[in-house]
């Protein structure tokens, strides 16, 4: 079969399979068989082309249909990918759809925004793409007061993902151009990006409502608090305080982080606070951090997950993955600081720290 052209191999191995899968998933051989094929150039091949597209558009609601539009470069499909994105904004692949629209449709982009229903969860996806052709969409976004409260954070914090954002954004602060409640959660953003000039600049705004953390005891204190796991529990799941969004516990929560199921049983309370409060200080294998910078000048931060001699798969904050082609590569950092956030427990008060910290303690063995 090997010596068959494309077109002619993905018939046969389809009409050879069908058999045996089609009753389980109609589609399962067809993508396979597809998976095969990456690396033909479908334009010098008019039948494999068509009877690639025949076997996309019965697979238009499924990650693979992204990935296989990627991987093929169908620029004309990039509406269809960005249709997706929108439906399964969850999708491990959405970051990798957005990105492949983004290089051919950006203008798509920025008219998906206009739809408030749909912005947030577009805006969160923009901010981790790193790429600064996104960023006068995403500014445009903070700057519309008819837009609603949700969309317009959203893209406040996608500005501060990406540096050139961040400047932009500085300099709308700087000029009072966002209402009291809106500059307030900038300046909290700013003052913790990873560039700094840029958060130095913004440490000089001064502190806000946000930013002024209550004083919290000593260690020793801190420790000797009693505390009550259920609180800490539902303290672990809130989503303004973010343990879910990079830890999984007994499968709840994404999957990016250090697994915390039963880091009770591996760490005494004291050393659980010290992992909170200074996680750069014992950053656990496999969990370091790497900056990318493509020769673009957009960046990437993330943890390898995998690597291939074309390319590197880097998982993000969120869960999600992106691929990276070496050959776009201008150079790769190991960083020196955890890709966890400081300054957690600084929201929680004193009491709140102590009760995660109980919860946090009990977890010594993962459920089945």
């Amino acid at each position: 079969m090997r010596f068959l052209r494309p077109a002619l191999l993905l018939t046969a191995f389809l009409a050879g399979s069908a058999v045996s899968l089609t009753a389980q998933d109609p589609n399962a051989v067809a993508i396979e068989a597809l998976q095969r094929l990456k690396g033909n150039d479908l334009e010098s091949n008019p039948a494999l082309k068509g009877a690639v597209n025949k076997v996309l558009n019965q697979i238009t609601n499924q990650s693979a249909f992204v990935e296989l539009v990627r991987d093929f470069d169908l620029k004309e499909r990039a509406p269809e990918v960005l249709d997706f994105v929108r439906r399964h904004p969850g999708d491990a692949l959405c970051l990798d759809g957005l990105q492949f629209v983004l290089k051919y449709d950006s203008a798509s982009v920025t008219r998906a925004l206009e739809h408030d229903e749909d912005a947030p969860n577009l805006l969160v996806l923009l901010g981790k793409t790193g790429r600064a052709e996104a960023v006068p969409s995403i500014l445009a976004v903070v700057k519309d007061g008819k837009r609603s409260a949700a969309s317009r954070e959203a893209a406040v914090r996608a500005l501060a993902s990406t540096q050139e954002g961040a400047k932009q954004l500085l300099v709308l602060v700087g000029e009072k151009g966002l209402p009291e409640a809106l500059a307030i959660l900038a300046v909290h953003e700013l003052q913790a990006v990873r560039w700094p000039v840029i958060r130095e600049q913004a440490l000089k705004m001064g502190a806000s409502p946000v930013t002024a953390p209550p004083i919290l005891p000593p260690k020793g204190e801190l420790l000797k608090i009693p505390g009550d796991p259920e609180r800490g529990a539902r303290i672990f799941r809130k989503p303004e305080v973010g343990c879910m969004a990079c830890h999984q516990v007994n499968g709840e929560g994404v999957d990016f982080g250090p697994r915390l199921s039963e880091i009770g049983a591996k760490l005494g309370k004291d050393a659980i606070y010290d992992s909170i409060v200074d996680p750069s200080a014992g950053i656990s294998f496999g969990f370091e951090s790497w900056l990318f910078t493509l020769k673009d000048g957009d960046e990437t931060l993330g943890l390898i997950s995998s690597e291939t001699e074309n390319e590197v798969v880097v998982r993000l904050q969120g869960g999600q993955t992106t691929r990276l082609a070496k050959k776009d590569l201008l150079k790769r950092e190991k960083q020196a600081q955890s890709i966890m956030p400081t300054g957690l427990q600084d929201n929680l008060g004193a009491q709140g720290f102590a009760d995660l910290l109980e919860y946090l303690s009990t977890l010594k063995k993962a459920t089945r």
